[in-house]
C-alpha cells in the first residue's frame, strides 16, 4: 500500500506541475508555429516566383483574380438564394399565424 501511496502523491506532484508549466508551454508552442508558418510563407512564395517564367507572371495573375472572382459571385449568389428561401419560410409562417381563424362547418352552427 505505501507503494501505492507513493506512486500517488508523485502522479498528482507530476500533474499539479504540469498545470503550472502548460499555459507558457502553449504559448511558446503558439509562437514557434507562428514563426514556421511564417517562414514556410515566404519560402512558398520564392519557389513561386521562380517557378513562373517572366513571360507567362501577367497571365498567372490575370487568371487568378479570374478565379477569385467567379468564386465570390458563386458564393454571393448562394448567399442571395439562402436570404430568399429564409424570406420565403417567414412570410409563409406570417401567412399562417394571421390570427383569423377560419371556421369549419361544424364550428360555424356551434357558434
Amino acid at each position: 500500500m505505501a507503494l501505492k501511496d507513493a506512486l500517488g502523491a508523485r502522479v498528482e506532484w507530476a500533474r499539479r506541475r504540469l498545470e503550472r508549466l502548460a499555459p507558457s508551454l502553449r504559448e511558446r508552442v503558439g509562437e514557434q508555429v507562428q514563426s514556421l508558418q511564417t517562414r514556410l510563407d515566404d519560402l512558398n512564395r520564392r519557389l513561386a516566383e521562380e517557378a513562373v517564367p517572366e513571360e507567362r507572371k501577367s497571365s498567372v495573375g490575370r487568371l487568378a483574380l479570374e478565379r477569385k472572382a467567379a468564386s465570390a459571385a458563386r458564393r454571393a449568389s448562394q448567399m442571395v438564394g439562402a436570404g430568399r428561401r429564409v424570406a420565403g419560410k417567414a412570410s409563409a409562417g406570417r401567412k399562417r399565424s394571421s390570427g383569423k381563424t377560419r371556421q369549419t362547418g361544424d364550428d360555424a352552427e356551434s357558434s
